[in-house]
């Protein structure tokens, strides 16, 4: 999972747990944009595997819309405080496992806390969104340069808008292919 809007989110975390920023610390007119690659370490080489891929898509898809529609129905669950004590916690975790004192940075980074950011402010803002599932790209689908990061690869983009019609883009693809490019 990965960070495509706001890019400067890390750091608007990092200021939220400080006591420096509020919620929200995304504005309702701005997008957001994440991804998922499936098949990071090697092509998907299988039926079986895309299939595979595609339900665990699905699910994330779900988790996503159920973890919404429960901060849409409580209100109170979107609190700066109860948020910045969850996402302590999640740092405390993130310390524990991987049993170094610096790990501020990856919490800023962690997909759990950034997804929770994600959803929250989608839900707080009242907004539209919608995933798209893109693969195994094939050749012809992928610019060269990202054949290695790309080819044989489901990837999921998702953004804070009703649908790809909706994003400033030609096409949902491009903002992943430029990070990628980073």
């Amino acid at each position: 999972m990965g960070l495509l809007f706001p890019e400067d989110l890390p750091e608007r975390i990092k200021a939220f747990l400080a006591g420096k920023r509020e919620f929200p610390y995304i504005s309702a007119n701005e997008i957001i944009g994440l991804f998922y690659i499936f098949g990071k370490q090697k092509e998907i080489s299988s039926g079986i595997e895309t299939a595979q891929i595609l339900q665990l898509c699905g699910k994330t898809v779900r988790d996503f819309d159920k973890a919404i529609d429960q901060y849409r129905t409580n209100v109170f669950s979107i609190d700066s405080n109860l948020t910045r004590s969850k996402y302590l916690k999640r740092q405390l975790q993130i310390s524990v496992d991987m049993k170094e004192r610096s790990t501020s940075e990856k919490l800023y980074k962690d997909p759990i806390i950034v997804t929770d950011s994600i959803i929250q402010h989608i839900s707080f803002h009242n907004e539209k969104y919608f995933f798209q599932v893109y693969g195994p790209l094939k050749e012809q689908e992928v610019v060269k340069d990202l054949h290695m990061s790309l080819l044989g690869r489901v990837v999921m983009v998702g953004y804070n808008r009703e649908t790809e019609k909706s994003i400033p883009f030609t096409h949902p693809l491009i903002p992943l292919f430029t990070h990628l490019r980073h």
